[in-house]
């Protein structure tokens, strides 16, 4: 199967690389932020390390504030542990979550009969579009703004111009229905 490159690909990627120039800048003015990356890299290491401990601090943590702790093997098992709290026919919305990406949960919760809206920008463009994510912290980095918006005008009805705050708003304002509609909202850490 061959796969084919999103329309205006070139376009957004070269849009992003002349925005990222200013991350060098920041990094070149605050040094110290690499040393706060390092720390951060230290601490994943040691989670890595003693997994089990964190595993069960975890447990203890979220049964001390009197929820509910489950661990899956599995993806599978992990869909289906949430599918049975969540049930079916509920408005749900996820913020960006690495975990349900892996687990393919939004997919998963939509079969049930669920009506399931990202709310993470990025994640929300993908989601329209019907698309793979294209980075894991950028998820719509290689669709422009002109595609965005003929997107959300194709797929939800509602005419934006192609410019990020205009499209950011008509996103908010989207699924701000859907928050007020939600009955369950999953939330989760990135790791």
């Amino acid at each position: 199967m061959e796969i084919s490159t999103p329309p205006n690909w070139d376009v957004a990627i070269n849009r992003a690389k002349a925005a990222n120039v200013i991350v060098f800048e920041i990094l070149r003015k605050y040094p110290y932020l690499m040393d706060l990356a390092k720390e951060l890299r230290k601490a994943k290491e040691e989670v890595i390390r003693n997994f089990d401990y964190y595993i069960e601090l975890t447990k203890k943590s979220v049964e001390g504030l009197g929820g509910r702790f489950y661990l899956a093997e599995t993806p599978e098992e992990a869909r289906e542990i949430v599918g049975k709290i969540v049930g079916n026919g509920k408005v749900i919305v996820m913020s960006k979550n690495n975990v349900a990406t892996e687990t393919e949960l939004r997919p998963y919760l939509e079969k049930l009969g669920n009506e399931v809206w990202e709310t993470d920008l990025g994640e929300f463009l993908v989601q329209i579009a019907n698309e793979e994510p294209s980075h894991i912290l950028a998820p719509a980095l290689h669709m422009t703004k002109e595609r965005i918006a003929q997107i959300i005008k194709e797929k939800l009805g509602i005419d934006v111009q192609p410019d990020p705050v205009a499209i950011a708003q008509k996103a908010r304002e989207f699924l701000r229905d859907k928050f007020f509609r939600l009955m369950w909202a999953l939330l989760g850490p990135m790791p």
